[in-house]
């Protein structure tokens, strides 16, 4: 079973490499601006393929997406708190 998943990771990663590849400098770089893409509603996929690429392809990367993604998503829903507001709810709770 674990050898039949490792091998369709493998054929995955294979079926999305291109010629030209970003790294992982490149793909934080642009990660920002992929996520303003998709919670405005953009196809980030089709403007930005070789962060999505890189995304598919690399775990680490894809964690830092996450993060940034819920990040951008509450604020653009709710509005974050100001710093101010943020630590005071920080020292009620752990203080």
């Amino acid at each position: 079973m674990k050898r039949s998943r490792n091998l369709e990771h493998l054929m995955r990663a294979i079926a999305l490499t291109d010629d030209v590849e970003i790294d992982c400098t490149a793909c934080l770089d642009l990660m920002p601006v992929y996520v303003d893409n998709q919670v405005s509603g953009s196809d980030g996929v089709r403007e930005m393929r070789p962060v999505h690429q890189h995304l598919a392809l690399c775990q680490d990367c894809f964690e830092e997406y996450e993060a940034l993604f819920d990040l951008a998503k509450v604020n653009a829903e709710d509005g974050l708190p100001d710093r101010a507001t943020l630590l005071r709810k920080l020292s009620d709770r752990f203080g």
